[in-house]
This record gives C-alpha cells, structure tokens and sequence, in this order.
C-alpha cells in the first residue's frame, strides 16, 4: 500500500505483491535515515510505521506508531494508524481506544468514525457502529464505504429495507462496488426476493469474477428457487476457487439431496466434515454429522 499525504496506513486485503513489498522496505530504510539524522522526528516513525504494517510487522509497526505518539501526542492520524494494525490483530477493543483518541483530536475525522463502526461491527455492537457510519457519512457525504458497512451493521438488525437503501447509496456512489452488490443480494435474500438476489450476485460476479462468497450465495438463491443444477454449478465454482470452503461443500450436498443424488450428496458432506474437523469447527462438524445420518436414515427408509 502507499502512504497517502495524511500518513495514513490502507489495511490490505490480499497483502502487497513484489514491487509493493520492495517499495515499503525502500520507505522503510529512507525513514530510518531521516531518524538517524533527527531521532525526534515524529512523521518519520508515524510513516514507517505505515511502511512496516503494509509488510505485516504489526508489532514493529506499533511500537513506531508509539514512539510518534510520545513526540507528538496530537497527531490524530497516528492513532488511527495504531488502530488499523490493532483491528488487523483482531484487538477491537484497543483499536476502538485509539478511534476515540484520534476523534477527540479531530472531531471531524470521518476515517476514525468509520474505522470505530468498523470495529465495533466486528464485535457485534452493531447499533454503536450505525451511529459510527451516521457520523462518517455526515462528515463525507460520498463515502461508499461507510454506506455499504451501515448497511451491513443495518442488516445485522434484521432491518434488511433500510439495509437496501444503503447498499443502493453504496453502489450509486461507487457502480463497482463488487461487496456492496453482493450484500445487497443478501438482504433481498433475506427478503425472500431470490430472483432480484441473484440479479445482485450476477453484478458482484461480473465485477469480481474470483469472488467465492457471491458464488455461494447465488447458489443459495438459486436453490431457494429450487433451481438445484444451477445452484450445484455455483457451488462447483465456489469450491473451484476455494477448495476448503466448507460451507459450499454442504449446501452442494442439500441441493443433490434435493434432486435424489443421496451418494454424491453424502460425498458432499463427508467432504465438508473432513474440512470442519480440520478447521477445529466442531459446532459445524457437529452440523455436518446430523446431516449425514438424516440422509443415511432417509435413504435406508426408502430403500425398503
């Protein structure tokens, strides 16, 4: 990831290719070198600090974000720095302490709104993160992104309509939007509107052909409707691209099942077990086992 004029650190989402890796271990040195020529300089740790966590030094990262701290404990944008590498260790509650420390030195920091909402959905409070959007988008009335993740904090709550109507603010924003298309499927799926679902899964799969979870989901639309082949094709896809994705796995076991394909289903499932045994998933291995011996029972039955 690059480093933005504010200083501010990008989570990546499939990490840094070569050049980008080679580029942060340049920044890196370069920062070092300012340091050593002025140890009390603030930017230079806040920005190999940036450079280090594009890397995935996160530990590293955070003891610059620190030091940049202890020089210049008004740099709002360092703590929201600190907070991005804290949410990416998963460490929601600290991440949100730094969001708070970096609004109360910024009131208008629409990033550190939206960053708070982001963490404070992934601990499920998901009415706090609405409020945390709310204020995102107020601040930044062309932020897609806060429009998308309010809707997924809206749909959460099982208010799928007000759901939609984010989505729609998302994809009007930004046409591209491959997740804000997908969630977008999801809610009409919730809705019981499979066939506008699959239009949205359509859209996020043209936008983002490698995209295993609007595979999966099209194939769940596709087999509310009770098209079985067409959602067994989905779910080949899904697996193709992810071949450890154990809930494609199950569901293309329920939709063989439902076309009378017992053996092949029972394949299915034997499969999604191994992988849920594997993942130390044992509430879904659990799942998987009844689903299996339901079949077996049924088969058994008629059979006679």
């Amino acid at each position: 990831m690059t480093i933005q004029q504010t200083h501010i650190y990008t989570l990546p989402e499939d990490g840094l290719d070569e050049a980008g890796k080679s580029n942060a271990l340049e920044a890196i040195a370069a920062y070092e070198q300012a340091i050593r020529l002025k140890p009390d300089y603030a930017d230079a740790y806040n920005n190999r600090g940036v450079a280090k966590a594009d890397l995935g030094l996160h530990e590293d990262a955070i003891a610059d974000f620190n030091e940049a701290i202890r020089l210049q404990p008004d740099y709002a944008f360092t703590f929201l720095n600190r907070g991005l590498v804290k949410s990416a260790r998963a460490q929601y509650e600290a991440a949100i302490a730094d969001y708070d420390q970096a609004i109360c030195r910024q009131l208008d920091y629409a990033e550190a709104y939206y960053n708070r909402g982001v963490a404070k959905t992934a601990l499920r409070l998901h009415q706090a993160a609405i409020a945390d959007y709310d204020q995102a988008i107020h601040l930044r009335l062309d932020y897609a992104e806060a429009y998308n993740n309010r809707g997924v904090a809206k749909a959460a709550r099982a208010q799928y309509e007000a759901a939609i109507a984010d989505y729609d603010q998302a994809i009007r924003l930004q046409p591209d939007h491959a997740k804000a298309h997908n969630n977008r499927g999801n809610a009409k799926a919730a809705l019981r509107l499979h066939e506008a679902a699959i239009a949205d899964y359509d859209q996020a799969i043209r936008l983002q052909p490698d995209d295993v979870v609007s595979y999966s989901n099209r194939g769940n639309a596709k087999a509310a409707l009770r098209l079985h082949e067409a959602a067994i094709a989905d779910y080949d896809q899904a697996i193709r691209l992810q071949p450890d994705d154990v809930v494609s796995y199950s569901n293309r076991g329920n939709a063989k099942a439902a076309l009378g394909l017992y053996e092949a289903a029972i394949a299915d499932y034997e499969g999604a077990l191994k992988l849920a045994q594997r993942a130390g998933n044992d509430s879904r291995a659990a799942h998987i086992e009844r689903l299996i011996q339901e079949l077996d029972k049924d088969t058994r039955t008629k059979r006679k």
